[in-house]
């Protein structure tokens, strides 16, 4: 689902986003619990992913406010 298309119901998207989220969480937890001392020495790569993660829903956000302001 990678394209747009008027046959695409509004359920499908949300259901292939959580689909995405749900992979996300899967592979985090793979890596970290295969990978733990990442947890301590890879800290900062940690945050530094999960804020760029955390940056793009922000950006997501102001641009849904300010199309709906204009």
């Amino acid at each position: 689902m990678l394209q747009a298309s008027s046959d695409i119901e509004e359920a499908d998207v949300f259901g292939e986003m959580e689909d995405a989220l749900d992979s996300l969480i899967f592979r985090w937890n793979t890596c970290l619990q295969n990978n733990p001392e990442l947890c301590l020495s890879g800290l900062e790569g940690i945050r530094r992913i999960g804020e760029q993660g955390m940056e793009f829903i922000k950006n997501f956000e102001q641009s849904i406010r300010e199309a709906n302001a204009g």
